[in-house]
């Protein structure tokens, strides 16, 4: 049976998997849910401080072990108990990555494994990202050497606390607008296609369309929103496309005293240099939405002022109608994201406001 054939809903599927697979009174909880192409439905949960990947089969939950993922060869390594006994699990896309921290030798290192067929390409965007940034006041983690067996790469470690959205770290914000300016002018070639304003709206309709497909009630107002969106990206003035990082947000941050450590280079094209802008400034307004680590509206208009004033784009023609459109589509995608993370799904409804905020912008700039 299908996820798609039967008639339980999403919301109730997730509700589900926190009553049956999480202990009562405790911490644990959903953190992540995937929908896939064929609506296959992944939960990663945090039980007992450890997380853990399941499937909804259609009438239960099938526990995802990283070892059994033949799709992902550095995944297996973990079925070798002497591996195994000295990394542990970072992150883990089922079919698709995992991210390791391996403490066997003298200093921790990382180690990332792809799907068959993408190490070559992430190699690229890797070594590119860190010859993009270097001198520019943000450290990204080096690749030492990769694996063709495994299809992985080893990176190394760094150290760091998170960025906070706080006065003290302005003059961050400030280098890391500086770097990203940077960044986006250091090459014209990733191996990529160029992404597109187009492409940026498929990937919020494909996520939209997933969700149904799964069962899942899209928010009050997302369609009407939607719909806003692409009316207004048929008016989007023409962008100037440089490197994109196309994840960029606060959580990719690492915070050292003196510099900060930018992390995934996993999407890295060429965009709109409007994009990255986009997308970092509306999850510092979600960061305020979540009461992240003491972050306040002050510290969200202080910190996304430097940001900008480090990346310098003011006078370019259409910057500031194309940051609005990015930052529209981003709160839009970001709704659908909440949706199916329950701890969150209160700032939906203020998430597709923001989204229409931007719009009434863009339609009250008038540049050139």
């Amino acid at each position: 049976m299908s996820v798609a054939e039967t008639s339980q809903p999403l919301e109730a599927i997730l509700a589900d998997a926190e009553t049956r697979l999480c202990f009562p009174g405790s911490e644990d909880h959903a953190i992540k849910v995937e929908v896939t192409g064929k609506a296959g439905i992944q939960i990663e949960l945090a039980i007992s401080g450890a997380r853990r990947w399941f499937q909804w089969t259609g009438e239960e939950f099938s526990e995802l072990m990283p070892e059994n993922d033949l799709k992902v060869p550095l995944a297996a390594c973990l079925a070798d108990e002497c591996f195994r006994r000295h990394v542990r699990v970072l992150a883990y896309r089922p079919g698709k990555r995992i991210t390791l921290i391996d403490r066997s030798g003298h200093k921790p290192r990382i180690l990332k494994g792809f799907r068959r067929g993408r190490l070559e390409r992430m190699l690229e965007k890797y070594e590119l990202a860190h010859s993009g940034l270097t001198g520019m006041g943000v450290i990204t983690p080096e690749v030492v050497e990769y694996e063709i067996p495994t299809q992985s790469m080893v990176l190394t470690y760094q150290t760091g606390e998170p960025l906070t959205v706080s006065a003290e770290s302005m003059d961050l914000f400030h280098v890391a607008g500086e770097a990203l300016r940077a960044f986006q002018e250091h090459a014209t070639s990733v191996g990529e296609k160029d992404f597109h304003a187009w492409d940026e709206l498929a990937v919020v309709k494909t996520r939209a369309s997933r969700l149904q497909g799964a069962g899942a009630t899209l928010p009050a107002g997302f369609e009407d929103c939607l719909a806003r969106i692409e009316a207004v990206g048929e008016h989007l003035p023409e962008g100037t496309l440089g490197l994109a990082h196309r994840d960029l947000h606060d959580g990719q941050f690492l915070q050292q005293p003196r510099s900060l450590v930018l992390m995934d280079f996993d999407l890295m094209t060429r965009a709109d240099n409007a994009l990255d802008a986009g997308n970092f400034l509306a999850h510092l307004v979600l960061r305020q939405m979540q009461g992240v680590r003491g972050t306040t509206q002050r510290s969200v208009d202080q910190c996304g002022k430097k940001f900008l004033r480090g990346l310098d784009r003011a006078g370019d023609p259409g910057f500031w109608r194309r940051l609005r459109f990015y930052q529209a589509t981003t709160f839009a995608r970001l709704a659908l994201v909440y949706l199916v993370r329950p701890r969150w799904s209160s700032v939906i409804g203020d998430l597709l406001r923001m989204s229409h905020r931007c719009l009434d912008d863009f339609d009250r700039i008038r540049e050139g």
